[in-house]
């Protein structure tokens, strides 16, 4: 039911719910008589998921792959991350108002807004990530910080007066970021550039089937004018052939009449003569 639009749901849930409880399954009936509604931005989110599953599944990979690393990365790395985020939560915002328009809905700014953080809650989080692959969310996400294990809190405790003979410890070293990071890095990025490979080529290809549709979609009309064009032509054929055959029929009695005629003409000039004939003798 969470494929069908907004103003398809309650009706069509209140009547799988009577069918439950006619065949005498009243707890499947209370379970579908509580399915929440899905508002907007929930509906929106479930139609991306369900219509362009291979764009979300690289989105949640990404997801899990910034969940892995932000709690190593350097400032400057999250930073870009973050960027490439904004950038790949915005091409699957403008899919979904495509998909939108293509169904004859308008998004609205404040719509998109309420998508976008939602797909960044998918993406923030694997719990919702999950909801939105499924395509059966009801409401938007909220997105928080990623979910990533962090160090254990220690107990706060009184400072130690310091020896005046103690040298204060030097501070340890900066450390460049280690081999497992930077594979991390490099994932993330080969992610990052499938994801918007993907986008573009969903795009390229929804364009490609939008144009073959519209030819296609003319030469069904081509096709049916001319075929209606044939019926037309044939029906016109059918009634010059009757009416051909029916002239043949008169000109063959026409024939044998003349014909008859032209015997009995023949005869009567024939008696003629004789008569003549039998007239001249003594």
């Amino acid at each position: 039911m969470y494929a069908l639009s907004p103003e398809q749901f309650t009706p069509a849930r209140n009547a799988r719910a009577k069918e439950a409880k006619a065949a005498g399954d009243n707890d499947a009936a209370a379970r579908i008589a509580g399915l929440r509604k899905p508002t907007a931005v929930a509906w929106l989110a479930n139609s991306l998921a369900r219509q362009r599953p291979e764009e979300i599944g690289p989105l949640l990979d990404l997801g899990e792959a910034l969940r892995e690393a932000s709690a190593t990365l350097s400032g400057p790395e999250l930073r870009e991350l973050s960027r490439q985020r904004h950038r790949v939560v915005y091409a699957l915002v403008q899919e979904a108002k495509a998909l939108a328009a293509e169904g004859g809905r308008r998004v609205t700014d404040d719509l998109a807004r309420r998508l976008e953080e939602t797909l960044t809650a998918a993406l923030t989080n694997a719990d919702n990530g999950e909801l939105l692959r499924q395509a059966r969310l009801t409401d938007g996400l909220v997105p928080g910080g990623f979910v990533a294990p962090g160090p254990k809190v220690q107990p706060i405790r009184s400072p130690r007066p310091a020896s005046p003979q103690a040298p204060a410890p030097a501070p340890p070293p900066a450390k460049g970021p280690s081999a497992e990071e930077r594979r991390l890095a490099q994932r993330r990025q080969r992610l990052e550039r499938d994801l918007v490979a993907a986008v573009a080529q969903a795009k390229k290809a929804a364009a490609a089937h939008d144009a073959t549709s519209a030819a296609f979609d003319e030469a069904q009309r081509a096709l049916t004018a001319a075929e209606l064009g044939l019926a037309d032509l044939r029906a016109e054929l059918t009634l010059a052939e009757k009416a051909r055959d029916r002239a043949q029929r008169d000109s063959d009695r026409a024939q044998a009449i003349n014909e008859r005629a032209g015997r009995e003409e023949e005869q009567a000039h024939q008696r003629i003569a004789d008569l003549q004939t039998r007239l001249d003798e003594p």
